[in-house]
């Protein structure tokens, strides 16, 4: 589902859920989806040649994110 889409259930995610973001969708994550999350969540990116952590570094520090596992930091 487009990150767009998925905006509207972001206030759905519980303490723990894991939530996959393909690495070059990250962007779009963070824009449209990231806000409407409350509740702390593990986050998986991957599936992508693209290297998400250094454009996003700040989201190491978000409270939010209990865990980040990356695919090719």
């Amino acid at each position: 589902m487009p990150p767009r889409t998925l905006s509207r259930i972001a206030a759905e995610v519980a303490p723990g859920d894991i939530v996959h973001v393909k690495a070059e969708l990250l962007g779009e994550f963070v824009q449209h989806v990231l806000p409407g999350i409350r509740a702390p969540f593990v986050l998986v990116t991957g599936d992508s040649d693209y290297s998400p952590v250094g454009r996003y570094r700040e989201l190491l520090d978000d409270r939010r994110i209990a865990h980040w596992f990356a695919q090719n930091c």
